[in-house]
């Protein structure tokens, strides 16, 4: 397919190919998004924030290392959900990760190039100004939908890098007819808070512009179909502070944009493809396409009587990154996991595999699924301070997993970091298999088959001659 034929038609004819090509990730700062509908997908990459602390609004460089790792393991070309606008500053630390020269289309109802109120910190209000100060890949910015009032506020020494098409601009034929016929040449990158659109398209937590979806929707195609964009934030949730019904009530509104906003994007994704090809080759950088992979993990859950609480807890916590995985529970504890599990996500279908008790042998089923291959993690929380009937098969189970060297840990702080892991969503990651084929194979040439013959032979050659005499 040619250029002009990506340009025409935008749209990939399979939807796997999408799938494969353009990772969805989700950064989950709030908690917000367990309630919008469309982040409910197995392929999408969870990266769970909610324990880093000092991130809301402003970022200092302790907040920024953590979130660093966060996405250390992930490609800035792809299509980041970054919570509310509190979070917008993370675009600044997505475009870090590009090593090609760029532009940034913003649309946003403010600047975001505000003077920072304390040194050394990046925040909502600056981030772009700091990328222009300090991103030196970053040649020109281009902000769509902001008030002139907020425009004006501007340093006038960034003249030269910064365009702007205001809401006011837009409102006319005139404005629209420039923003469509203006190219930037080079990879673009995008970065969208929904606080551009009207209160009925979308509810966030900032003064919001006069934008509707279908307006936002049509600029955004505009750029799709003309630029070669190589990544997309997308940003302006809903207020974590609402009462349950409002966050509710409102983050239905905020998924209905995201997921607009979300179609859209990916029906330009075989141009989006190339142009991400394109980049890969600019950069010498070895991204991995096969990113947005589906990947299950298959996890097993145990937990003591007197773990089971913290076990129940841990899975709450962490359910959204354990959305579309398979479990394989004991008795008691997976019947109650998977009560939790329904009552805090009651549209979610969760495939868990409920076995027989532990000291009935339910952990000597999990033992034989851990063998077959049929699980590759195991969470067992163990109690150190109780003896157990069934001693002895916990400890055949704990050492099949070491067997076998899947991925298992016996306490809460281990699971946390194992939950956190880049590596646990990611579909390059396998567990190595150890080959006991040494031992397995330890008879193999000896003659201890035919050596007890013989001696069996022998043995009744003796009694059938005693019997003679």
């Amino acid at each position: 397919m040619n250029k002009q034929e990506l340009l025409t038609n935008g749209r990939c004819k399979k939807k796997a190919d999408r799938e494969t090509v353009w990772p969805v990730v989700i950064m989950n700062f709030t908690g917000v998004y367990a309630h919008e509908v469309f982040a409910r997908n197995n392929q999408f990459i969870w990266l769970d924030c909610r324990h880093l602390s000092g991130t809301r609004g402003y970022c200092d460089k302790e907040g920024i290392r953590k979130l660093k790792r966060v996405i250390a393991g992930y490609p800035a070309e792809g299509i980041h959900f970054i919570d509310s606008g509190n979070y917008h500053y993370l675009t600044k630390l997505w475009t870090d990760k590009l090593r090609v020269p760029f532009s940034l289309i913003v649309f946003d109802h403010h600047p975001d190039m505000q003077p920072p109120l304390f040194k050394g910190m990046l925040s909502c209000g600056s981030w772009v100004k700091d990328m222009l100060d300090w991103n030196m890949l970053c040649k020109k910015v281009v902000i769509v939908g902001a008030s002139d009032k907020l425009i004006r506020t501007v340093p006038e020494e960034y003249g030269q890098r910064v365009s702007f098409y205001s809401e006011a601009t837009l409102a006319h034929e005139k404005g629209w007819h420039n923003f469509s016929s203006a190219y930037i040449e080079g990879p673009v990158y995008l970065s969208i808070d929904k606080d551009v659109l009207n209160p009925a398209s979308a509810v966030t937590d900032w003064d919001q512009g006069s934008f509707s979806l279908q307006e936002l929707e049509e600029l955004l195609a505009i750029v799709l179909r003309k630029e070669r964009v190589v990544g997309i934030d997308i940003c302006g949730e809903c207020s974590a502070t609402l009462t349950l019904f409002e966050e509710r009530r409102e983050a239905t509104v905020d998924s209905r944009a995201n997921k607009e906003l979300l179609k859209l994007i990916q029906s330009f994704s075989c141009f989006l493809y190339s142009c991400w090809i394109l980049l890969i080759i600019l950069s010498h950088k070895p991204y991995f396409i096969i990113m947005m992979k589906t990947i299950v993990r298959k996890i097993g859950l145990v937990a003591h009587d007197a773990m089971k609480k913290d076990m129940i807890e841990w899975v709450l916590w962490n359910s959204e990154r354990l959305i579309g995985h398979k479990f394989y529970c004991t008795g008691t504890t997976g019947t109650l996991i998977k009560k939790a599990l329904e009552e805090k996500h009651p549209e979610t279908e969760w495939d868990i595999t409920i076995l027989k008790s532990g000291p009935l042998g339910g952990d000597q089923q999990m033992g034989s699924r851990i063998v077959e291959g049929e699980i590759d993690y195991l969470f067992f929380f163990t109690d150190p301070m109780t003896l157990q009937p069934h001693d002895t098969d916990v400890k055949a189970l704990t050492r099949l997993a070491g067997v076998e060297n899947i991925v298992f840990c016996c306490n809460r702080s281990t699971a946390d970091h194992i939950i956190s892991s880049p590596l646990f969503l990611d579909p390059t990651y396998k567990r190595i298999h150890p080959d006991y084929t040494n031992y397995t194979q330890r008879f193999e040439n000896k003659e201890i088959v035919s050596e007890a013959v013989e001696r069996v032979k022998k043995r009744m050659s003796r009694n059938e001659n005693n019997m003679i005499e």
